[in-house]
């Protein structure tokens, strides 16, 4: 039994709907939860210890504030029509975590009310390999670590063309960021 209190999936989309988190983000949410808690399972069937809610729950959320890490300039890539409403509603979050990875904006919002939550969403940030305070330990962390990192938009893709899209996309082309990933890319499993 968990010491800690959860979300439930119904209370998750809640909080993705309050946020309105952009559609192509929940997509990929949910099929980075899918693929981590496929995981989770195949972990416990092995005679580990995995809380699949934890899991699946911090994959839904991983990236509810992702729109803080946006320049909230141009919507054409957005899967839906942007409303003036979400616009307000973004401008409003990123002002509140002004400067703050939404990571951590995540682990702020839902850390007084599901603390181990938090901490699995936190633990996400790309660059977590490389940061011995930041690196996932325990499985639920690394398997939402994991997944987000397979799962390219709405498909799971390979590490490394995951990792090459991310690093194209944000990384200003820190090749040496992405070696030292590479390099590090063992202790997940």
């Amino acid at each position: 039994m968990r010491s800690y209190t959860l979300p439930s999936r119904d209370e998750c989309y809640e909080l993705i709907r309050e946020h309105r988190v952009p559609a192509h983000i929940v997509r990929h949410s949910e099929t980075t939860a899918r693929l981590a808690r496929f995981l989770a399972e195949r972990l416990n069937a092995r005679g580990q210890t995995v809380d699949v809610d934890l899991v699946e729950r911090a994959c839904l959320l991983h990236d509810l504030l992702r729109v803080c890490d946006f320049p909230l300039k141009d919507f054409s890539g957005f899967a839906q029509p942007v409303t003036n409403a979400d616009v307000a509603k973004w401008r409003r979050l990123k002002q509140q975590h002004e400067g703050t990875r939404h990571e951590d904006a995540a682990a702020t919002l839902l850390g007084r009310r599901y603390p181990a939550l938090a901490q699995t969403i936190r633990k996400h940030r790309y660059t977590a390999l490389v940061d011995g305070d930041d690196r996932p330990r325990t499985w639920a962390e690394k398997l939402v670590y994991y997944a987000d990192k397979r799962v390219n938009h709405d498909q799971a893709v390979s590490l490394e063309e995951r990792l090459k899209y991310l690093l194209e996309r944000y990384g200003n082309g820190e090749a040496d960021l992405f070696r030292l990933i590479k390099k590090n890319d063992g202790w997940i499993m």
